[in-house]
């Protein structure tokens, strides 16, 4: 610790002071050492003063490795899949996708793999195309995700369109199988309302969420302002506010003023950010060889991987939260 204007008056951590030593005779350069127990800390927040009165902080993030859907991990795992390719009321610009029901086959099949972290069949709750209606998903969270208690991990990955209300553009909704453009707030599931369940619902610690829910930007027709791609993206926006705010794990398919891709070209079928989300699952995004794929590994795999592939038309919204250290997959 040192300062150009003053001799250091003060080093606190996380509020208490430490003992300072003089590194030479005279010198206004000082060193301390210290150990310590985080407990329930997420952080050190080392202070240090000077008799000047200026004053710098520094806040070190505390990395508690934990095991989350790998194989090692000790609780029960759930996971809620949907994909959604085909919608039953193609008005209002509603265009179906060619990718999103394989994407979520995917996701499903990688989550009962050993690597992916061998998730029981009966814990997955896995609605596609015309089993993705309103009622079927709304009482399948309801039913399915109470189940999981406060040691256990939730998993949830939503593929297909995510659009405001035409109507009323600040209302935020998923995309349901059966949903009418014109009555999304009977047809639709509203974000509020997936918070909701989520907030009280869901007594996990570990959440994790990977949103691809702005292909082709949602509600459009031949052509498209711009405009309505800032406003269907914000529903990335607000996805990736939510859960960051809770603390837990999210990754979203694009930033503001973009749609998501899909194409043949990736994977043989796939929208691109699920191509690269499973690419990273299944050992690419081992970015420090240790047979482990973290969460902060796999976002930033993800975020680079769907960069390049698009010629940096689609950037994916990465937040960690304080679950970036979970392991999300084992390497074979």
């Amino acid at each position: 610790v040192s300062s150009p204007n003053g001799e250091i008056a003060t080093v606190t951590l996380n509020g208490k002071p430490v003992g300072l030593t003089p590194i030479a005779a005279g010198s206004q350069t000082k060193k301390f050492g210290l150990s310590f127990t985080p407990g329930a800390s997420r952080t050190i927040v080392i202070e240090a003063r000077d008799r000047a009165g200026q004053w710098t902080r520094l806040t070190i993030p505390i990395a508690q490795r934990e095991a989350a859907v790998s194989s090692q991990f000790s609780g029960r795992k759930y996971a809620v899949v949907i994909g959604i390719s085909k919608y039953k009321f193609n008005d209002g610009g509603l265009r179906d996708l060619e990718y999103a029901d394989a994407d979520a086959r995917s996701i499903r099949d990688f989550l009962l793999r050993p690597e992916g972290g061998g998730f029981g069949a009966k814990d997955i709750l896995y609605l596609e195309n015309q089993d993705a209606t309103l009622d079927s998903v709304r009482a399948g969270l309801t039913r399915f995700l109470p189940q999981a208690g406060p040691n256990d991990l939730v998993f949830i990955f939503l593929a297909g369109h995510g659009s405001p209300d035409p109507y009323a553009p600040q209302k935020l909704y998923f995309i349901m199988h059966d949903t009418k453009v014109a009555d999304m707030p009977h047809t639709a599931l509203a974000m509020t309302e997936l918070q909701e369940i989520i907030d009280r619902q869901v007594r996990a610690q570990r959440l994790i969420v990977f949103a691809d829910t702005c292909h082709s930007a949602g509600l459009s027709g031949r052509s498209m302002s711009r405009q309505l791609v800032m406003e269907n993206n914000v529903i990335n926006l607000y996805a990736a506010k939510l859960y960051n705010e809770t603390g837990r794990a999210v990754l979203t398919s694009s930033d503001v003023n973009e749609i998501s891709q899909e194409s043949s070209d990736w994977g043989g079928g796939h929208g691109v950010f699920t191509w690269a989300l499973l690419e990273g699952l299944n050992g690419e995004g081992d970015a420090n060889h240790d047979r482990s794929i973290t969460a902060g590994e796999l976002f930033d795999f993800v975020t680079d991987r769907v960069r390049l592939s698009t010629s940096f038309r689609q950037n994916p919204r990465a937040l960690a939260g304080l679950n970036k250290d979970l392991t999300l997959a084992v390497v074979k």
